[in-house]
């Protein structure tokens, strides 16, 4: 079997929907793209051995210039590899999943260019200040745009890479903990440009804790100010603190007077 395709290896899995991941789906005129966040990738790597996988929830993809035709697919992931030749790298891989139209034209599958990103997040401590400056921001750690390829339905048809990450660039240390974000980017034609990093891609392509840090700063949207005896004064945002700590959340919606002034 080479990189770009390979069998599934059917073995008991956990479904993706009993692991801890939130999902965000980025719909152009050219393009689609789905962003898959595995929370505590560390841990949950630990659940599944060299061989075994667990796979994100389908999403769809829309059909331009036809909306109601819409098309399914799956991420797959092998993270401690597919093999005992793989295991020392996580296997990435992308299934295409047969709508109705499909299979009651008999269709062989559909062609498609796509690319992946991977990014690791340093998992937050409640404790961490609000403005901190070790608020973690989004590592890239792979992007790799693969030519257009022809996705059967058969069971045995993924397309990836067995090799795709090192363990070694994951993992930046035994004691790490942080989230895995995989980014699935496809398109009906050749686009020889690569994904954006997280500067540029637009807003909605990534979940809001990655986006939040970069307005810590920002004046323009707070709306609260706390001040001091020593005449220091902290700006923050009320929606950061209600969701944060419940005594924010009763002073800052109740009838107190702070409910009402900034």
């Amino acid at each position: 079997l080479d990189d770009m395709s390979m069998k599934w290896l059917f073995q008991p899995n956990r479904h993706a929907s009993e692991q801890p991941q939130s999902n965000t789906k980025l719909v152009t005129p050219e393009q689609f793209t789905f962003t898959w966040t595995v929370r505590d990738y560390h841990e949950v790597a630990d659940l599944y051995p060299t061989g075994r996988w667990f796979y994100s929830d389908s999403f769809v993809e829309p059909s331009n210039p036809q909306p109601s035709k819409i098309y399914l697919w799956r991420m797959c992931m092998y993270p401690n590899g597919v093999s005992q030749n793989d295991k020392n790298y996580i296997g990435l891989f992308l299934k295409a999943i047969p709508n109705d139209h499909e299979r009651d034209g008999n269709s062989s599958g559909r062609e498609r260019t796509y690319a992946f990103e991977v990014y690791r997040i340093e998992s937050t401590s409640s404790s961490s200040p609000l403005g901190s400056a070790n608020m973690p921001t989004p590592v890239l750690l792979k992007n790799e745009k693969f030519s257009k390829t022809r996705f059967g339905f058969g069971s045995d048809q993924v397309f990836g890479r067995r090799q795709f990450l090192k363990l070694s660039e994951v993992y930046p240390d035994s004691s790490s903990k942080f989230n895995l974000i995989v980014r699935v980017r496809i398109t009906n034609e050749e686009n020889n440009a690569m994904m954006p990093s997280v500067s540029d891609a637009p807003h909605s392509e990534f979940p809001l804790a990655i986006q939040i840090p970069k307005y810590f700063d920002d004046d323009r949207f707070c709306d609260v100010e706390f001040t001091f005896q020593c005449g220091s004064r902290i700006r923050a945002h009320r929606i950061i603190l209600a969701s944060q700590s419940k005594y924010f959340e009763s002073l800052l919606s109740g009838q107190w007077v702070e409910s009402r002034n900034k």
